[in-house]
């Protein structure tokens, strides 16, 4: 596989529809809840992880609402306040390399037609759609990765057996001596 160049071959889709005019997208990521255990008393307070929450979807490009299927769909989610499993934010989809909602999650989108104008006559717009849930990549983006880690996996020793032998193996000093 050819090095892949971060946005070079991007695109966001939705189903079978492209959203076209895109110049950019982010997803800013999954983050986890956290809850504090503390007692009287306590200096240190530790905390538990607790639930997932999913994180934004952003993306811009240019305006062509009144021509593009797209921006066109995501204005419809948005009035139906549809959720969307089926979005795909591809980092190159030529190689079929792209985030999607895993099962059980979805994305709705929570801001569009957010449009702008610049002085080139240029008009650009922006979309947010919230993710429930979580995202996950779809294709490989290296398969020496996977084999390099499959081979050291194979060959992990466990951490009782390393303990037991660097135990066994350690000299040790008798309280006679």
């Amino acid at each position: 596989m050819s090095n892949i160049k971060a946005g070079y071959k991007g695109a966001v889709y939705i189903g079978a529809t492209k959203v076209s005019g895109i110049g950019t997208w982010a997803y800013s990521g999954e983050t986890r809840n956290m809850g504090d255990i503390d007692e009287f008393e306590d200096e240190i307070i530790k905390q538990l992880p607790l639930q997932i929450v999913g994180g934004d979807i952003t993306m811009s490009g240019h305006y062509r609402l009144d021509s593009d299927v797209g921006q066109k769909l995501l204005k419809t989610y948005f009035d139906a306040a549809t959720e969307i499993s089926n979005i795909r934010l591809y980092t190159d989809k030529s190689n079929t390399i792209y985030l999607t909602p895993k099962a059980g999650s979805h994305a709705i989108v929570t801001n569009v037609n957010n449009v702008g104008d610049e002085k080139s006559g240029i008009g650009t717009y922006s979309a947010t759609l919230h993710v429930n849930g979580e995202m996950q990549q779809q294709g490989d983006t290296s398969s020496s990765v996977s084999s390099s880690f499959s081979a050291s996996a194979s060959h992990s020793v466990s951490p009782s057996a390393s303990l037991s032998a660097s135990i066994s193996a350690s000299p040790s000093a008798s309280p006679s001596e």
